[in-house]
């Protein structure tokens, strides 16, 4: 009778115990009392050596630590509760107005560039209290398409220049980058490219991207500018990094014209100093419609954060590494833009539809 109650007792400390160590420590654990209780040895002994070896399992027997690992930590979860206000831009002299992109560091520090029919009202900005108008005057028709900036005393933005071309008659464009130093605007337009400018990104004024059609990417040093032709003559519409070696771009280009017909979906990745393409899909109109695509990345709108990657277009997608992305929203979700201000606080605008908060 004192023998199973003395066993009952060892179990019920196993069974606690359990709980604590891994489940080979307690099938050592129980190899051992096993063997010492069928020699006979006298209870006290047993509790001796049960002691000395429960020490000896936690300093020699062999555990596995592989499941103790960084699991990646859930974001807090926000509210999806928002107050929205409508806003209405533009004055007497833009009878249309076509807002491209935002971008500000706080509340009261909101920039908006436009492209429209007139040069009067191109960028607007917010103080926090209202709009105002703060086109600068370059002496040039341009419209205005990204911008991207460090502080409100340290902007860019990026669009195209538009010019009369006396000998052929016809209206041609040229790449537009101004810089604002908080006093004055400084226009970059010699860059003897006939194509517009739709993105602009950078960790500082001395490392600046931009994105052109025709394929083209444009990089400031502080000094000088380096162009590098894609050789893929799609439209760069959007740029964004982490920081100066993780950039990614996406783009979309093609002919539409018999006998090929085609669009191209582009991802770049920046590589040394080199931009390289991603992904890529080409679609043949005539043979795949519209919802029948499936990109498997996103071309229209890239944003991150903390390493995380999100890319949408045609659906919404996370980048997981090399060339995969896996989706989130289908390819019927044509998503426009993507910005956040944490992983846990995620928004994504769909045309025509709405706006998704994560």
């Amino acid at each position: 009778m004192k023998r199973v109650l003395f066993l009952s007792k060892i179990s019920n400390f196993l069974f606690i115990w359990g709980f604590i160590i891994p489940k080979r420590d307690i099938h050592c654990t129980k190899i051992c009392l096993h063997l010492f209780f069928y020699r006979g040895i006298k209870s006290f002994l047993i509790l001796l050596l049960l002691f000395t070896f429960s020490f000896l399992l936690f300093t020699g027997c062999e555990r596995n630590y592989n499941s103790i690992t960084n699991q990646p930590v859930e974001p807090r979860i926000t509210s999806h509760e928002f107050e929205w206000e409508l806003d209405t831009l533009g004055g007497p002299h833009q009878w249309q107005f076509f807002p491209q992109n935002i971008w500000g560091t706080d509340e009261k520090n909101v920039w908006i560039v436009s492209y429209g029919p007139t040069n009067y009202e191109l960028l607007h900005y917010w103080n926090g209290k209202k709009w105002e108008n703060r086109t600068p005057f370059f002496n040039t028709s341009y419209v205005l398409y990204d911008i991207h900036g460090f502080s409100n005393q340290d902007l860019w933005i990026a669009g195209d220049d538009d010019y009369y071309d006396n000998i052929n008659h016809v209206i041609k464009s040229q790449a537009l980058v101004a810089h604002f130093n908080g006093t004055d605007w400084e226009l970059f337009n010699q860059f003897n490219i006939p194509y517009a400018c739709e993105s602009i990104w950078g960790t500082s004024s001395n490392n600046i991207h931009v994105g052109c059609t025709g394929g083209i990417f444009m990089h400031f040093d502080g000094q000088q500018w380096d162009i590098q032709d894609t050789g893929t003559k799609a439209r760069i519409i959007t740029i964004f990094g982490f920081d100066s070696h993780n950039i990614f771009a996406g783009g979309i280009g093609g002919d539409k014209k018999p006998p090929q017909d085609t669009t191209k979906y582009f991802i770049f990745k920046y590589n040394e100093g080199t931009w390289e393409v991603l992904n890529e899909y080409y679609r043949w109109y005539k043979r795949q419609p519209m919802l029948n695509i499936s990109t498997d990345f996103g071309h229209r709108t890239l944003w991150g954060k903390d390493g995380v990657l999100y890319s949408g277009g045609l659906g919404l997608y996370r980048y997981s590494g090399g060339d995969r992305w896996d989706p989130i929203f289908d390819k019927n979700t044509f998503i426009s833009k993507i910005y956040g201000n944490g992983l846990n606080d995620i928004f994504a605008l769909e045309v025509f539809k709405g706006i998704y908060h994560y």
